[in-house]
């Protein structure tokens, strides 16, 4: 959904999913899209949907075509940005939803290729691998490890700007 943010998504073709609470079925939805389609089908999700929706990834027909990038910034940030919640004192121990969970075990257990990055230098430098054809005939997955205050904030600074 926040494709539609930037100028550049217009060259792509963008699908959006939005389950009843924003984290449902994501990452099966880009499975399926991906098993039926003919172009490499790449799904950008959040920490705590992708958790919730990984047994997508238990599946006998997953394509090597998908690419999975995960924004792992600890749990529920978007609480962070959404005005209300966002000034509560209980925002951390109870409406965040809190983890220290990484995607790498996951990946393992289902043959998909796992590649972490915790600062733009080494995303720069695992993207070329991520997408390119080394893979193995397998999906991907790229793990970006963003910290929850700052994730947020420049959310919400991002959204200032393209506002004015």
């Amino acid at each position: 959904r926040y494709a539609q943010l930037f100028d550049e998504a217009s060259r792509y073709t963008t699908w959006s999913n939005r389950g009843t609470s924003g984290i449902d079925g994501c990452v099966s939805t880009a499975a399926g899209a991906a098993a039926i389609g003919k172009h490499p089908v790449t799904v950008i999700t959040g920490d705590i949907g992708f958790l919730y929706d990984s047994n997508a990834l238990w599946n006998n027909h997953l394509p090597p075509s998908l690419r999975i990038i995960l924004i792992n910034n600890g749990g529920g940030n978007i609480f962070r940005v959404i005005p209300g919640p966002d000034r509560y004192e209980e925002l951390e121990p109870y409406i965040e939803t809190s983890h220290r969970f990484n995607a790498e075990g996951i990946a393992k257990n289902f043959g998909v290729n796992y590649y972490p990055a915790t600062d733009q230098a080494s995303l720069l430098k695992l993207l070329p691998a991520f997408y390119g054809p080394q893979n193995n005939n397998q999906p991907a997955l790229l793990e970006i490890f963003t910290p929850a205050v700052t994730s947020a904030e420049t959310l919400r600074n991002y959204f200032k700007f393209i506002g004015s």
